[in-house]
């Protein structure tokens, strides 16, 4: 959880010492493909435009290579990466397809990518409702809560450039 002096910062406990490490949310998400390589940074203009777009359409590749039919979602930017998270559990479709395989392309605000898709869980989940509730404020609120709090935070994907 983050400290109210550092809200930037995630702790985390090291085994056995019970000793803190801060880690900034960014070192938190660097994602990992399937394959283990590390996933590149977002380039600040697409960065900006997926931040700036009301939905994101996200759709997994299948084995043979062909997409699954995108879904309209909601996402949120924070220290360089774009998160998403399953509105309606852990058994939603997207959710399943995206986590278990790992890629494939989103598009939003013009933007149309490759992407890996990574559990998100670790990141600093209390930023992430944050800037969900301030990007989506103008929506109900029964809406937004599908997004934000306790729940909500096991289903967060951080979605990197692939």
């Amino acid at each position: 959880r983050a400290s109210s002096a550092h809200q930037h910062d995630v702790a985390r406990r090291h085994p056995g010492t019970g000793a803190r490490e801060a880690r900034s949310p960014l070192s938190c998400a660097a994602a990992r493909g399937h394959d283990g390589a590390m996933s590149a940074p977002w380039a600040p203009d697409d960065l900006a435009a997926i931040a700036a777009a009301d939905e994101l359409r996200i759709a997994s590749r299948r084995s043979d290579g062909t997409l699954s039919p995108p879904v309209t979602i909601w996402s949120v930017a924070l220290h360089g990466v774009v998160l998403v998270r399953s509105a309606y559990g852990a058994d939603n479709g997207w959710y399943r397809r995206a986590l278990r395989r790992g890629h494939g392309r989103i598009s939003a605000g013009g933007i149309d990518h490759d992407a890996v898709f990574q559990p998100g869980d670790h990141f600093d989940q209390d930023l992430v409702d944050a800037e969900y509730l301030r990007k989506h404020a103008r929506f109900p609120d029964a809406v937004l809560r599908t997004v934000v709090g306790e729940r909500a935070h096991e289903l967060s994907l951080i979605v990197t450039p692939g």
